[in-house]
């Protein structure tokens, strides 16, 4: 009711009624709801350079549990995902451990630290997370705690847990290696120096790279269906092992090799004075970012743009004459054409390959690096396999290790840029129109028609022994009647 003053019984409204009173709850509505919104601001990317992303939907859509942890959640994306909360009572027991190695800092000094690091960390995410400080703080610092007692842990390999065993730790490391799956590399780094309390920034990387390489599982009693993964780790430690593509295309200060001793025992000390580590321009973003990197070991550009001629499946560039060599290393930017002689890379294909693949290529469909080489050697061989047969020609020379069928890993390589937007400019433009030239030679098609019509006889004339003998006798059969022929034609100009 308007509340108002009888005038000469005349109502005249104060203002003070129930408008006045709808108005201020909806001004507290309004600035409850600014508040809101504000505060989404504060945690949403401030600019489009984040590095960790979800996977695109069409992406994913092709094959879901090549992107989806199995055994640990790791960061915001999957952290609510009932079938992974097992895992994260071994995450607290391995925080636990973690804590106990000897260090001047303290579970206080790493809250601390990462409450600084806390809106960096939140920049890194494709997304606006949703948690309140004190559980985005949490989780950064159990997360990261159990990635580094898993480094640092794995070397001392303790037989009685089961996180350290040959069953587990691949898968797990399979989970470290997926797109969504990720911490800011920065954080890693971060609690590492402190609980190192070493102002050597590059000491996370070195730690880091023996961890890929030592978690291998070198027991012979290894069941196949175990040893997939074993596959794929060996494949890694190759990648350590096998040296670089040319020392004067390497990028200043890069050593031709990595040199890891992987059979002295060090304190976590020692380690972080190790060899000098391989280490990206501008640091790692996240740790499948670091693998990227391992595996391409990116170069100064050593391609160009320009207009490229898709090359033909295997098969018909051996029949061609083209030879193919595995690469001296094992490294997806390895690919080169000289003298009739392609060189790729070896690769073991399995189940886990396969994901960390998809991955990388999902990586490089989200973030703009300058030159997408996963994706150009996923299109190479993409090109160059086309059957079976293709696989059958590559795993002859050992390009293929594969413990899944030839026609799994057709299909593998058919699939697995689908749904991927393919760039421009391909790394591998120069070794394409060297192959297409080549295949196109005059020459080259002359001597491949020769060879065909050898291959012809072969198999018309040489297929047994009795059919050889035979050709033979109607060739000397034949020599000796033109030789005949010859002389009873002398004979009779004589005459």
């Amino acid at each position: 009711m308007a509340h108002c003053i009888n005038i000469e019984d005349e109502c005249i409204d104060t203002g003070m009624g129930s408008g006045g009173y709808n108005n201020s709850k909806q001004d507290e509505e309004v600035k409850k709801l600014v508040e809101f919104i504000e505060n989404d601001l504060k945690q949403a990317p401030t600019s489009p350079n984040y590095t960790i992303y979800r996977v695109l939907k069409p992406l994913r859509q092709v094959k879901p549990e090549a992107y989806t942890p199995r055994l640990v959640s790791i960061g915001p994306f999957h952290r609510y995902s009932i079938d992974l909360w097992p895992m994260e009572a071994h995450k607290l027991r391995l925080l636990k451990r973690f804590l106990g190695r000897i260090s001047q800092s303290s579970l206080a000094d790493y809250v601390r630290e990462m409450k600084k690091l806390e809106n960096e960390a939140r920049q890194c995410y494709s997304e606006v997370i949703p948690f309140k400080t004190d559980e985005f703080v949490r989780m950064m610092v159990v997360d990261s705690c159990f990635i580094l007692e898993l480094i640092l842990g794995w070397k001392k390999f303790f037989r009685n847990d089961p996180i350290f065993n040959e069953a587990w730790m691949p898968q797990i490391v399979r989970d470290l290696m997926l797109l969504e799956n990720q911490l800011p590399f920065f954080v890693l780094q971060k609690l590492y120096m402190l609980h190192m309390t070493i102002s050597d920034a590059d000491a996370i990387y070195h730690v880091t790279q023996e961890f890929l390489q030592d978690f291998l599982p070198h027991s012979p009693s290894i069941t196949p269906k175990a040893s997939i993964p074993q596959r794929f780790c060996t494949w890694v430690m190759s990648i350590f092992n096998s040296e670089l593509v040319l020392k004067q295309e390497s990028p200043p200060g890069f050593n031709s090799h990595l040199e890891l001793n992987i059979d002295q025992e060090e304190s976590p000390e020692e380690s972080s004075r190790g060899p000098k580590p391989q280490l990206p321009r501008g640091g790692a973003s996240h740790l499948l970012d670091y693998v990227r990197y391992l595996l391409v070991l990116e170069l100064p550009s050593r391609h160009e743009e320009m207009q490229v001629q898709r090359t033909h499946s295997a098969t018909e560039l051996k029949k061609a004459t083209v030879k193919f060599k595995k690469s001296k290393t094992t490294r997806f930017s390895d690919i080169s054409f000289k003298e009739g002689v392609l060189r790729i890379p070896a690769i073991n294909v399995d189940d886990l390959t396969e994901s960390v693949l998809r991955n990388l290529i999902a990586l490089e469909q989200s973030h703009q690096y300058d030159t997408k080489y996963v994706i150009s050697y996923a299109v190479f061989m993409d090109d160059l396999i086309n059957s079976p047969e293709d696989v059958r020609l590559l795993q002859v020379e050992e390009i293929f290790e594969s413990l899944t069928n030839l026609e799994e890993v057709a299909e593998l390589f058919n699939q697995l840029l689908k749904e991927v937007t393919q760039p421009h400019d391909l790394c591998f433009s120069k070794v394409y129109n060297e192959v297409e030239t080549y295949y196109n030679n005059p020459w080259r098609k002359l001597l491949e028609k020769f060879q065909e019509h050898i291959g012809s006889l072969k198999n018309k004339y040489f297929k047994n022994p009795w059919a050889f003998m035979s050709f033979v006798a109607a060739t000397a059969l034949l020599g000796l009647t033109i030789a005949q022929t010859v002389a009873a034609f002398k004979y009779s100009k004589k005459g």
